[in-house]
This record gives C-alpha cells, sequence and structure tokens, in this order.
C-alpha cells in the first residue's frame, strides 16, 4: 500500500475549498483544483516549450481516504508520453485547519513548468548528476519567465 512520505511536503493551494466531508465530494474538489493547473515541458538544451496536459482522472487515489488524509495522483503528459506527476492532498495546517497542498514529480531530464492558476513552479530546480529523473519535490516559485 502505497502512502506518502512524511519527508514530503507540499505547497499550500490557496483559495481552495475546505475539504468536503464526503469522499465522492473530495474526489470532484480534487478534479476542480487539478482544472486550475497547467504545465509545460521546457527542453533544457534549447529552451524549447511544449504544453502538457493534465489527464482527467487521476491515476491512483489514496485508500481509505479520510477528510484529514486524502488525495490523488494525475499523470501530466506530452504528446501521449508521461512527463510529470501531480500530487494533491488534504492536510492539517499549524493552526488545526484543513486545506489542500500539491507536489509534482518530474519523469524527464528536461524542465518542467507547474502554473497553478498564473503562478509559476519549475521542476526540477537543481537536478544534480547523481540524482534519477523521478524528482518529487515541494514547488518553489519560479524566478523564469
Amino acid at each position: 500500500k502505497w502512502q506518502p512520505s512524511p519527508a514530503w511536503s507540499g505547497t499550500e493551494i490557496p483559495e481552495a475549498p475546505v475539504p468536503a466531508e464526503s469522499a465522492s465530494k473530495r474526489l470532484s474538489q480534487i478534479k476542480q483544483l487539478a482544472g486550475r493547473f497547467r504545465t509545460s515541458n521546457v527542453d533544457r538544451v534549447n529552451g524549447k516549450v511544449t504544453p502538457m496536459r493534465i489527464l482527467p482522472q487521476p491515476i491512483y487515489r489514496y485508500p481509505a481516504s479520510t477528510r484529514e488524509k486524502d488525495g490523488a495522483v494525475f499523470l501530466v503528459s506530452r504528446d501521449g508520453d508521461p512527463e510529470a506527476v501531480l500530487f494533491l492532498e488534504t492536510f492539517t495546517r499549524t493552526d488545526g485547519t484543513l486545506g489542500w497542498q500539491f507536489m509534482a514529480g518530474c519523469l524527464t531530464v528536461n524542465f518542467v513548468d507547474v502554473f497553478l492558476d498564473e503562478k509559476q513552479y519549475r521542476l526540477p530546480r537543481d537536478l544534480g548528476p547523481r540524482e534519477r529523473y523521478f524528482i518529487v519535490r515541494k514547488a518553489a516559485e519560479s524566478n523564469e519567465k
């Protein structure tokens, strides 16, 4: 049974609704939140930007989900090739209230730009020579434009 690592920390999704009581309503919220994202692949060599598509259905839904711990994983593709994954999940803020957060993972050696509304994040920011292609990181605002 897969569970996210406690070491992973997400980026809060601003203006997201409070996670719903029922699992089916949370799934609707997850799909609506996924619709706020767009992605692109940026070639490391020539800088060519290619838009990518977030598939409309999650490829994985957290099992036995509760309001406090629910989420889903979406596949991001470029011309049918999987290039990234988008994790959307509930979390508990330090004040005890519930919210939604996201993380993204690269399945490519290129950069992946993730846009939440109009805010841009670039993954991976610092792929080192010993790192594998699949990188899951907390997104940080990109200074790249």
